[in-house]
């Protein structure tokens, strides 16, 4: 397994745990005084979380594979800014595909898509 697979394949398991994370944090937000239970789910439901964001294998495929490629010609690719923005754009498309409108799902997926791809990256390693 080179590389590249292996950064996505870290950033596909860790796709699940991120998102019931960034949703706890986010009704954490919203609501304060559901914090302690929010966190408690997300620990407990951790494991689970990570069979299911294998499902988003697909969207950290869809940006890992051509950043590393365009990382091996161009240098400038290969910064991880490139990567994150490149992440939340292709993560906020996750949820426009059952609805036309934006939603507070788009932020949620977007920051998903961030940090996978820059776990992603962080894996990644090119020759020169």
């Amino acid at each position: 397994m080179n590389n590249t697979s292996l950064g996505m394949a870290a950033a596909a398991t860790a796709a699940g745990p991120l998102f019931m994370l960034f949703l706890a944090v986010a009704s954490s937000v919203q609501n304060p005084t559901t914090t302690a239970s929010n966190l408690g789910f997300t620990l407990v439901f951790a494991p689970i979380a990570m069979l299911v964001g294998l499902i988003l294998a697909l969207p950290a495929s869809l940006a890992g594979l051509p950043l590393a490629w365009l990382g091996a010609r161009f240098g400038a690719a290969r910064h991880p800014a490139v990567w994150a923005v490149v992440g939340a754009a292709v993560g906020s498309c996750i949820p426009h595909f059952p609805d036309d409108g934006a939603s507070p799902a788009s932020l949620l997926t977007a920051c998903v898509g961030m940090a996978c791809a820059l776990i992603c990256r962080s894996i990644v390693r090119w020759g020169s």
